[in-house]
């Protein structure tokens, strides 16, 4: 197999074509390759322009989280590289990836980032929309753009919107789309047909999510449906720091740098160039509505990225071995994906730092990231998404939500918690009550003050009592 530091004759033409025209394509590439980097203590070093845009996020925010920082870098250079890149074994590289932190974490302002790197580089058509409110809006999205990134706030309510088990036929369906298109690799997507709507072949669209939210909303939407049937394992989770500490910005650090806004613009290839535009009888240019209607022909990767070793390749085989020998069924779930993540974000580390392999500490890093992510998936699921919008996870919910040392807690802060988890507010009634009556909690209000009024709603565990 190649090494790492080989430059293939594809790669070559590549980095010609963005030096300004065809060449040899034994001429030295414009770049060299950057040497990888692993630091299993602090995996937010990582090499080449997904560092590079890492550390400029990570300096025009208020709040210092370089984990959300890596994942806005990671999802920006993947979307670039979609549909011209293929990863080892024919993968793609547009990521679900979401910035998860308590509230004034900083999680807007890496938005804003995203945003504003695809728009200094000319790249805006690639911006999608912040919202989808049903599956409609995602395909029609896909006819006029196959390859976009979606900056998302509060991810975790749009979750809870399409999950909640009234959720309209159209919004629930988003689910189905969200998980088609995130493992179609370099293969048609069949839009759905409709009384007057027919089906449109998009040939490998690539929808990016760069989503933020705070970990009570994103993982309190989650059922058990959408852990079984994958929805929640094609998420990259980036776990942030709930009490950054808040800091000065330096005048336009929130303006993408010049040398990085042309370094990005090289991985950059509209659909369609202006040359070809203009190349284009005038009789053969359909009217909008019908330019999104006309299926996608088949194309092939630009690039196709080998592995760079067999120790790369040993990674990704090790990794399948590992998730299908696990027993416990939530942990398989939700760890299904990481072989196919890690190759992902090997991929898009290996091609910012001008690599034409993936080498083995790229894919030594995807995996910590991934598995990380893995852990977070579990912490947070068992935390704050036990099914709450059902009867029996309701009552699991309040139950953890209990001092364990039996001290009192206020009805109001109850409510409080269970803001994100009701359908219906009766509902928290008849969960308190039936808890009361499994002596599993006990009523403990507090008296009124000196002036009158009512007393304090509250409650406790009962002493002694183990879940």
């Amino acid at each position: 197999m190649a090494d790492d530091n080989n430059q293939s004759s594809a790669f070559g033409r590549f980095q010609s074509r963005q030096a300004g025209g065809e060449q040899a394509s034994a001429e030295k590439p414009k770049r060299a390759t950057e040497p990888p980097i692993f630091n299993p203590k602090d995996l937010t070093q990582v090499a080449g322009i997904v560092g590079r845009l890492k550390d400029w996020i990570g300096g025009a925010c208020l709040h210092p989280n370089p984990k959300f920082d890596v994942g806005a870098a990671l999802a920006i250079v993947g979307n670039l590289m979609s549909q011209r890149v293929a990863a080892p074994e024919h993968g793609s590289t547009h990521l679900y990836a979401v910035a998860i932190g308590g509230s004034a974490s900083g999680k807007q302002l890496r938005l804003d980032a995203v945003k504003e790197a695809f728009t200094a580089i000319g790249a805006s058509d690639r911006l999608g929309p912040d919202d989808f409110r049903s599956s409609v809006g995602v395909i029609n999205q896909l006819k006029r753009h196959s390859c976009f990134c979606a900056p998302i706030d509060e991810y975790g309510g749009m979750l809870q919107r399409i999950c909640n088990k009234g959720a309209g036929g159209y919004e629930q369906d988003i689910i189905n789309v969200l998980q088609k298109l995130w493992g179609l690799n370099w293969a048609f997507f069949n839009t759905p047909v409709a009384a007057r709507e027919k089906s449109k072949k998009i040939f490998a669209p690539a929808f990016t999510i760069f989503g933020v939210s705070v970990p009570e909303l994103f993982f309190g939407s989650i059922r058990s449906k959408q852990i079984t049937s994958g929805l929640l394992n094609r998420h990259l989770i980036f776990r942030g720091d709930d009490e950054a500490e808040t800091r000065e910005r330096v005048e336009g650090a929130w303006k993408l740098p010049l040398e990085l806004g042309k370094e990005l613009k090289a991985f950059y290839k509209p659909r369609f160039s202006f040359d070809e535009i203009m190349k284009t009888p005038i009789d053969e240019i359909k009217p909008p509505d019908e330019q999104e209607d006309q299926d996608d022909e088949p194309f092939d990767p630009e690039i196709t990225m080998p592995w760079g070793n067999d120790g790369a390749k040993q990674v990704w085989v090790e990794l399948i071995k590992e998730v299908r020998k696990e027993r416990d069924e939530l942990r398989r779930n939700l760890f299904a994906r990481v072989p196919e993540q890690t190759i992902r974000i090997a991929s898009i580390i290996a091609f910012g730092r001008y690599s034409p392999t993936v080498g083995q500490l790229d894919m030594e890093l995807a995996r910590a990231w991934t598995l990380e992510s893995g852990e977070e998936l579990h912490k947070g699921i068992l935390k704050y998404g036990a099914d709450a919008q059902d009867f029996p996870g309701l009552c699991q919910k309040i139950e953890s939500f209990m001092p364990p040392d039996g001290s009192r807690i206020s009805r109001r802060d109850i409510n409080r918690k269970c803001r994100h988890l009701l359908n219906d507010p009766r509902e928290l009634d008849r969960a308190l009550g039936f808890l009361v009556q499994a002596e599993v909690i006990r009523v403990d209000n507090l008296a009124s003050g000196p002036k009158g009024g009512a007393p304090s709603a509250g409650y406790a565990l009962w002493k002694g009592f183990v879940s």
